[in-house]
């Protein structure tokens, strides 16, 4: 099972010839099969070999990003990849292709071409570009004086040519625009345009620095459905005319104010011609030149449309635009050159180590040889698997095979943390416990149809929504199919419809005529619905004969004076009995990896008395449960039903005595039944195990700790002794690359030194680390672990309880949001308050059942799933496997 247990790992060398490294690696980064090891982590990018080609690499996609902004500004449609296997076998038919017809055989000057032609490319881009907003920026400015040209004349009127250069002092106070035209030969003025957005403020500035002695008029403009474009952003921009009359002075105060205002708000100002055929010549002389100006810029614009149609075509057997082509290419060489940063070169060759899938070994190195055999000139690369000579190596990562339904389980579980190599996956469970318990507190046949229509209509649809805002939850569209479904199926067990039941199989109940209760005072005035005549005896005592509901409950609870009762009774017990099982679950999996990790230490003092003591207290009362659901406890009977939970209290403060009804054995005599004997041989066992969990580990660490350090200085001593061994091991594998083993012969004693210099210093200081751990160090530990099963099994327990909690709220929501919008209007018969009452029932359950109250059920599944069962067996401290892949790499470029 892949999901079951991460992938088996294979810690392995790579060894090519510096001439043929680019060309392994384009084949390895094809296959996703080897996760590099960085030697020398802590070195900065800036010191590696390659940092200059990915800085290089960078830049080209900076140009092909400055490319494809303007093509979009320019109105052009960018198609983007949606099938990166696909491109990629695009770009090695373009090598192959290249090789064959250029005879240009070696991959990597493939990019050197395109840096070459998309440097040249961007250079005349912004060329182009300066060249169009300079006569955009004429065109608008030629535009903008008209426009303010036209509307001072229309404030002016005809004074619009009155206006005097005599400087003489004014003032201009609750003047209004007629007064002031008055005496147009004592004003002077400003115009020009201003932000629409800025307007108001630009007004209110004027104002208050002039302290009212001028008079400021804001007129909007009629472009005629051709407005002003912005050079940069191809974006209309929405200005306005401003028009500022002030009186004249000898010091010019006022007019230095205001200039600096306009410069403030970055205004445009104009000059007014002072003769009406001044004003006319010049109305004639814009329009001409707007037209020129007009012309030129179409011109330029039309050579950038079909520029840019070149960069966004699609050629020949690729599935995206041409710039986006280039543009994921570059991705990929970029991370082609981060990889080869990981490998270390000598005599020029390039070598490293990386961890491969098992079952992937075979075929990286047939890749290889086929690499070999279709370019003869390219001396193909080794991936030699290698024995690890130390426990103290880096631990394996941890590989699953995923598809689309997993996934998102996965990515759940490892939100937590990513499994241990060789860990049970929890997140293979999750596939069915997580939606189920969700299910459990969500339960309800609509509101869960309701989700199950929506998860299957993302999985119906799931690649026409790729490029819609439903994307996201289209990853999901497996998971919340999923929870739907359960959300539905507890919504039968519960005979839950938005509050209502159905009466489905018929119900064991008469509901037509209540009767007083069998066994109490018709006095008391208690009202029961007795079993139906078909379903008792013929003495007419209301016992059961044989009905039973056939599934989920009998609607008769809906409407019995009990039914909150009974409802939770019923829920709480299912809560904690899903609970029990599914942490018995994880313990399960505790001793299962036990075994796996060859730990008899932990399987023996950890795992069997944690599952003795959790069957023994929270599974006894789980079967107490169940075994009192199988009883039928009628009329005077009744009152001889035990309770479990004082049952519960019992067995611990009064060392197994019932004190009171017995559930099973002999009733008559409890103090020496049964149930007494059975109560007290599993509290004693069950207080053996916390004293098995908490005592022998520490010490038999502690002293296996002690006896191992004699055998570690003579490891040490005869690894030194051993540095000349073969790195290799059987497995190795000739691959006839004879060139590279003379090559590489020579340096792999050194690469051996290295890396046994390195396990050993990594072994001495795990050794050291240990010893520092003394019996009390250890034993504290023991005890906090100890403590912390013992208290979070009764906590854990407890907290099972939320399912119970939730699926009673979710209920009591239905049922009031159902009473308050459309029950009402149901029951009086009344047209209109049915449909307001359908209306707002309908956005209050969308908006709080649908969205809210789904998103609680679902956290508190999450933690349900991550707390209460992943805490019994999972640690949750491995790191992810990160293969060198370009699909990977291409997948989290930005859009």
């Amino acid at each position: 099972m892949s999901l079951f247990r991460s992938q088996k790992m294979k810690y392995c060398h790579l060894i090519c010839n510096e001439d043929s490294a680019w060309d392994t690696l384009n084949e390895l980064g094809e296959m996703s099969t080897l996760h590099f090891v960085d030697p020398e982590p802590n070195l900065p990018l800036i010191n590696r070999p390659f940092a200059n080609y990915i800085k290089r690499c960078e830049e080209v996609d900076f140009k092909l990003q400055f490319i494809k902004e303007n093509a979009i500004k320019f109105q052009q449609e960018i198609k983007q990849c949606k099938d990166y296997p696909q491109l990629i076998k695009y770009y090695k038919k373009t090598l192959e292709d290249r090789s064959t017809n250029e005879g240009k055989k070696d991959g990597k000057t493939y990019f050197l071409d395109l840096e070459q032609e998309i440097g040249d490319q961007h250079k005349w881009l912004e060329e182009q570009l300066k060249h169009y907003e300079s006569l955009q920026e004429k065109k608008n400015l030629l535009r903008e004086y008209k426009a303010v040209l036209i509307n001072a004349k229309k404030v002016f009127g005809d004074t619009f040519f009155q206006l005097d250069n005599k400087e003489q002092n004014m003032d201009i106070h609750a003047m209004g625009l007629e007064q002031i035209l008055e005496n147009a030969s004592q004003m002077s003025s400003i115009v020009g345009l201003i932000d629409a957005s800025e307007a108001l403020r630009f007004q209110r500035m004027v104002f208050r620095v002039t302290k009212g002695n001028t008079y400021s008029e804001i007129k909007d403009i009629d472009w005629q459905d051709d407005p002003i474009i912005d050079p940069q952003t191809l974006l209309p921009l929405d200005k306005k005319v401003f028009i500022i009359i002030y009186p004249r002075s000898s010091m010019d105060i006022i007019k230095n104010k205001l200039n600096r205002i306009c410069d403030s708000f970055n205004c445009s100002k104009f000059g007014i011609p002072q003769y009406q055929a001044e004003y006319i010549d010049k109305l004639h002389e814009i329009e001409e030149q707007k037209k020129e100006s007009a012309s030129l810029v179409e011109m330029t614009k039309y050579n950038l449309v079909q520029y840019f149609k070149e960069w966004t075509k699609i050629r020949n057997g690729c599935n995206c635009s041409k710039v986006e082509e280039f543009r994921l290419y570059t991705v990929k060489e970029k991370g082609l050159y981060h990889t080869l940063n990981l490998l270390k070169t000598d005599q020029k060759i390039y070598q490293g180590y990386a961890w491969i899938p098992k079952s992937d070994v075979d075929a990286a190195n047939n890749t290889l040889v086929e690499l070999g055999r279709r370019n003869p000139e390219v001396v193909g690369g080794q991936i030699k698997p290698q024995k690890k000579p130390s426990q103290s190596i880096e631990k394996p990562p941890t590989a699953f095979k995923l598809n689309e339904f997993t996934s998102v389980f996965q990515l759940i579980t490892n939100t937590y943390g990513t499994p241990r190599y060789r860990e049970i996956n929890p997140g293979l469970f999750s596939l069915a416990t997580f939606p189920f318990l969700f299910g459990v507190m969500f339960g309800d046949m609509a509101h869960g149809f309701l989700l199950f229509c929506f998860g299957l209509f993302l999985v119906l649809n799931n690649k026409n929504l790729q490029q819609t805002a439903l994307a996201p939850l289209c990853y999901a569209r497996f998971f919340i199919l999923f929870m739907g479904f359960f959300a539905t199926y507890c919504g039968f067990l519960y005979n839950d419809f938005l509050s209502l039941s159905f009466n489905f199989f018929g119900s064991c109940y008469d509901a037509t005529t209540p009767q007083t209760c069998p066994g109490t005072d018709p006095k008391q005035g208690f009202e029961c619905y007795l079993y139906n005549q078909k379903n008792v005896t013929p003495a007419g005592s209301f016992e059961l004969k044989t009905c039973v509901y056939p599934f989920g409950l009998d609607p008769i609870w809906s409407i019995a004076d009990n039914n909150i009762t009974f409802i939770n009774s019923y829920k709480m017990k299912l809560a904690v009995i899903f609970g029990v099982i599914q942490m018995s679950l994880g313990i399960l999996l505790k001793g299962w990896n036990a075994i796996s990790f060859k730990q008899p230490i932990d399987f023996i003092f950890e795992f069997i008395p944690q599952i003795t003591f959790m069957a023994l207290t929270f599974g006894y009362m789980d079967f107490m449960i169940i075994y009192k659901w199988f009883c039928n406890f009628q009329e005077a009977e009744s009152q001889f039903a035990p309770s479990i939970i004082t049952l519960l209290i019992n067995m611990p403060l009064k060392f197994g005595s019932p004190d009171g009804p017995v559930l099973y054995g002999d009733p008559s005599d409890p103090a020496n039944g049964l149930q007494q004997k059975i109560q007290m041989i599993f509290l004693i066992i069950a207080l053996i195990m916390v004293p098995m969990m908490l005592i022998p580990k520490p010490i038999i660490l502690y002293y296996k700790s002690k006896s191992s350090r004699p055998s570690h200085q003579l490891l040490q001593q005869g690894s030194q002794q051993n540095l000349q061994n073969p790195l290799l091991g059987n497995e190795y594998h000739d691959h006839s690359n004879v060139g590279i083993q003379k090559q590489s012969s020579s340096i792999e004693i050194g690469l051996e030194k290295e890396l046994e210099a390195s396990l050993l210093q990594k072994s001495e200081q795990d050794h050291h680390q240990g010893d520092d751990h003394g019996f009390g160090e250890l034993f504290v530990h023991q005890v906090i672990e100890t403590i912390e099963f013992v208290l979070g099994s009764i906590s854990n327990t407890a907290s099972y309880l939320r399912l119970w909690a939730l699926s009673l709220a979710h209920g009591q929501l239905a049922k009031v949001f159902f009473e308050k919008t459309l029950g009402g209007g149901i029951q009086g018969g009344n047209i209109i308050a049915i449909f307001i009452g359908l209306t707002l029932f309908v956005i209050i359950t969308l908006g709080v059942i649908m969205a809210m109250d789904l998103m609680e059920c679902f956290l508190h599944a999450l933690r349900l799933q991550w707390v209460e069962f992943q805490n019994k067996f999972y640690k949750a401290d491995g790191y992810k496997f990160e293969p060198f892949s370009f699909q990977t790499a291409l997948k989290t470029v930005e859009v």
